[in-house]
């Protein structure tokens, strides 16, 4: 019983001298939450990884991809604004006959 941790023994005295004596053994308890707390450790950082790549996802449809379309217009416009403007004013009329 010396071998059993503090967490994992209930030792029980009874009567005026203490005449009786019964210590518990919780290891197949202990086991058992330490197990139970290892799957929930598991889960919780399953569910953190798949939170974080939808998370990523959105973030890349939302702001990444936005952004990089304006970088290409700027540089466009950069490198020839009248040819840009025209592209942008065909691209207007294509949108509205499609109406």
């Amino acid at each position: 019983m010396n071998k059993l941790r503090g967490s994992e023994k209930e030792i029980v005295l009874q009567g005026k001298n203490d005449e009786v004596a019964a210590c518990f053994d919780f290891r197949s308890m202990t086991k058992l939450n330490a197990i139970l707390s290892i799957l929930r450790t598991i889960y919780v950082c399953i569910v953190f990884i798949v939170g974080s790549l939808f998370f990523s996802k959105d973030a890349k449809q939302l702001v990444i991809i936005p952004i990089m379309n304006m970088i290409q217009k700027v540089n466009k416009i950069a490198r020839d604004p009248l040819e840009a403007a025209q592209e942008e004013e065909n691209e207007a009329l294509k949108f509205e006959k499609e109406k």
